[in-house]
């Protein structure tokens, strides 16, 4: 008997939504704002549901919304050592 319902997506559909949201990704945005500016909001509860799956999916999504907060931090913090070295020269 068919199976109901529509086929699940699998892991090359996902990576390609992911490469096409990375830009936004990388802003920090959401899964919805990103999903939604690159054409695929209608997909986002499926993205969602993969997202709380807690594997490779998630733990990209978490990097690339991390990466503007890890560059900020670089810099703020070699800058503030550079200040300190001038100050304490």
């Amino acid at each position: 008997m068919d199976e109901i319902g529509r086929p699940p997506y699998d892991d090359d559909w996902y990576k390609k939504s992911l490469e096409e949201m990375r830009p936004i990704l990388f802003l920090g945005n959401s899964i919805r704002y990103a999903s939604e500016k690159c054409g695929i909001g209608m997909h986002k509860n499926v993205l969602y549901r993969k997202y709380g799956e807690n594997d490779w999916f998630r733990d990209k999504v978490d990097e690339y919304r991390a990466m503007p907060g890890e560059l900020v931090n670089d810099i703020v913090i070699s800058l503030a050592t550079t200040i300190k070295d001038k100050v304490t020269r």
